[in-house]
């Protein structure tokens, strides 16, 4: 990789660049500098320091609003826009690196029946399908109509969608988002306090992406500012991190999930879960449904008997993660015959899915399974009390909890 600048950028330097090992390159903005976005398909400017060629549809933006790159890293100033809606002249806010293939975020609202899905996410989607993947994240969520499209293509193969919520519009339809999302992923922006805590009290899996541990791209320690972000995010509830550049382009990869792992690990042995079992149960809205009423009940119950574990007996995963919601300090054990859904599982707060096979375990019950493999990895004896709560069994709808004892 290199830096594109005065030198380099001419068309027969950057061939001889590349024609001798170039395999990436980037160019240095200034704070101050005119910025010019081309959005013309057919246009065959290179980019360099001053302009660079995008493709979008049109969107509500004027002068004065700003366009973001690369999850906010580079902020442009819009200073005037063409008739024909091809060229926007900004001025740069901030000095950074400006590389291929970023993501661009425009504060305009796009016009709602533009489809935010490309040739290439189809493609990816239908690739997802195909090799059975687990959890697609679907990027600059707008409204409940993009999940929904998603949806559509990802059919009956069960592929949880977690919504990443990164612009103005994402934040004003969250809600209906929220509604019939599996997990929400990101949040950037101010409101993240208020989002954790919507998700918490709906039982929907919440992660913080993107420049967790940025630091450790290039040296071996977080900035302190680092950590107390991670601290906070743990104190409000969020169910997981998500490491980008730090594992897939950083020279420490190991060294960011050890540090991310102590942080949060040392934040959770602080967290009075007694307390945050009690604000839930506060806060949830009433009635609440049986399924509901069992699975806090299950939390309640296994912290005054001073149980080991909760263990969950779940064919969908849907009573594993209604106990969750609960944030017992405990670990909770969810054993089901699926196992799609027992590596789905594994997003959820505090669970420790197991994977139920009558070909290994054929001389074991599912509960004695349970609890073998309880023992196994030492979170319960021989002789301790575990609280065991059961899911769908037949006759039952999908995610109903039918038992406890």
């Amino acid at each position: 990789m290199a830096t594109v600048g005065p030198a380099s950028s001419d068309r027969e330097t950057l061939k001889s660049l590349i024609e001798h090992g170039l395999k990436q390159g980037s160019v240095f903005l200034r704070s101050g500098d005119e910025f010019t976005f081309i959005n013309d398909a057919k246009d065959e400017t290179i980019g360099d320091e001053t302009k660079v060629k995008l493709c979008f549809e049109r969107r509500n933006i004027k002068p004065g609003d700003k366009i973001y790159v690369d999850d906010g890293l580079l902020a442009f100033t819009i200073e005037s826009i063409s008739d024909d809606f091809k060229i926007i002249k900004c001025r740069v806010c901030n000095n950074g690196y400006l590389g291929e293939n970023k993501g661009v975020n425009l504060p305009g609202l796009i016009p709602t029946e533009y489809s935010s899905l490309r040739n290439k996410d189809v493609q990816d989607i239908k690739f997802a399908i195909e090799n059975q993947v687990e959890f697609i994240t679907v990027s600059c969520i707008r409204s409940s109509d993009d999940v929904m499209e998603v949806r559509k293509l990802v059919g009956n193969s069960r592929i949880k969608l977690l919504s990443k919520i990164e612009n103005k519009e994402g934040l004003v339809n969250f809600e209906s988002i929220l509604r019939i999302s599996d997990v929400d992923v990101q949040i950037v922006s101010l409101k993240q306090k208020e989002i954790i805590s919507r998700c918490n009290l709906v039982g929907k899996p919440i992660f913080i992406a993107n420049h967790v541990l940025e630091t450790l791209c290039d040296q071996k320690m977080p900035l302190r500012s680092e950590s107390s972000d991670i601290t906070s995010a743990v104190m409000d509830g969020v169910d997981g991190f998500v490491l980008s550049g730090e594992t897939a382009s950083g020279l420490y990869p190991i060294d960011a999930v050890d540090w991310l792992v102590k942080i949060c690990t040392e934040v959770e042995s602080y967290i009075d879960y007694n307390e945050v079992f009690l604000d839930t149960l506060r806060c949830v809205e009433k009635p609440i449904g049986v399924s509901e009423s069992i699975a806090s009940s299950a939390v309640k119950c296994a912290r005054e008997v001073n149980a080991s574990c909760i263990i969950v007996i779940t064919e969908a995963g849907g009573t594993a993660r209604l106990v969750s919601k609960y944030r017992s300090a405990l670990n909770v054990i969810a054993i089901t015959m699926d196992r799609k859904t027992a590596h789905q599982l594994n997003s959820s707060f505090g669970i420790r899915p197991y994977h139920y096979d009558s070909l290994v375990d054929e001389n074991k019950s599912i509960l004695k399974a349970a609890m073998h493999f309880a023992i196994s990895i030492g979170v319960a004896r021989e002789g301790d009390l575990v609280v065991i709560t059961q899911g769908q069994v037949q006759g039952f709808a999908e995610g109903t909890t039918t038992t406890m004892q």
